[in-house]
């Protein structure tokens, strides 16, 4: 698949989330919950049966310790974020002037890690399923994320400013990875894509599984989250 396919798929799918909220404030509509399910189990599913595997076969030594390392870095990242990642929407007013940076700042390393596999094209076959999850799970942090702009009093320039810099950040991790990383001498592009991709394992497992963890109310059982999460798990192996 062309990276600038990719990369188009990729701003579309912050963008048009950002639309959504515009038009029918989605975040408080009952079926975003289970639109987050189905990202959540999509995700986790993806990194099991597609990216972790890929991760082992061509960075065995090191996979296991950058998984561990990507699930620290997104523990650290939701603390500023406030766990927009995972659909958390807090509502913050007032602190225009100090509110968004943070919460900026980390989606936009969250966003930029999200990025970096599609730069090495030697993997084409590989990039299909890891692009579908990354677009599933953009698609309603940028919902979220536009709500919470729009409700702690930002303007709306502003959002949208922001929105688009957001919306930019994973083509810009798949640019910087593919025209200096894997250009360094003596570079292992194969070694390096499969390292990258055990980081990015960490960071959706921590995603994937909060929102999984955080998907039911009270621990109480629902049958339309459950059927959304075995849609996701069943459609993240079939999508090869």
């Amino acid at each position: 698949m062309d990276i600038w396919v990719e990369s188009i798929a990729l701003i579309l799918s912050a963008l048009l989330g950002a639309a959504l909220v515009l038009v029918l404030n989605a975040p408080e509509k009952k079926w975003m919950k289970l639109v987050i399910s189905f990202s959540g189990a999509y995700l986790l599913g993806l990194c099991m049966v597609h990216v972790l595997p890929f991760s082992i076969e061509h960075a065995p030594e090191i996979a296991g310790f950058l998984v561990l390392a990507g699930f620290l870095l997104q523990l650290i990242l939701e603390y500023f974020s406030e766990g927009v990642e995972h659909g958390h929407l807090h509502i913050h007013h007032h602190q225009e002037a100090s509110f968004p940076l943070a919460v900026m700042l980390s989606l936009f390393v969250h966003a930029f890690i999200e990025g970096m596999p599609f730069g090495d094209h030697v993997h084409d076959h590989h990039h299909q399923s890891l692009l579908i999850g990354i677009v599933l799970h953009k698609f309603p942090v940028a919902m979220v994320l536009t709500a919470m702009l729009l409700k702690s009093g930002v303007k709306l320039k502003k959002v949208i400013l922001w929105l688009v810099l957001f919306a930019m950040m994973s083509p810009l991790g798949t640019f910087i990875y593919h025209t200096y990383l894997l250009n360094f001498p003596e570079v292992n592009a194969e070694y390096l894509t499969g390292a990258v991709n055990a980081l990015l394992v960490g960071v959706l497992l921590h995603v994937s599984t909060t929102i999984l963890f955080e998907s039911t109310d009270g621990h109480k059982f629902n049958l339309l989250k459950f059927i959304s999460v075995i849609i996701g798990f069943i459609l993240s192996a079939l999508i090869i």
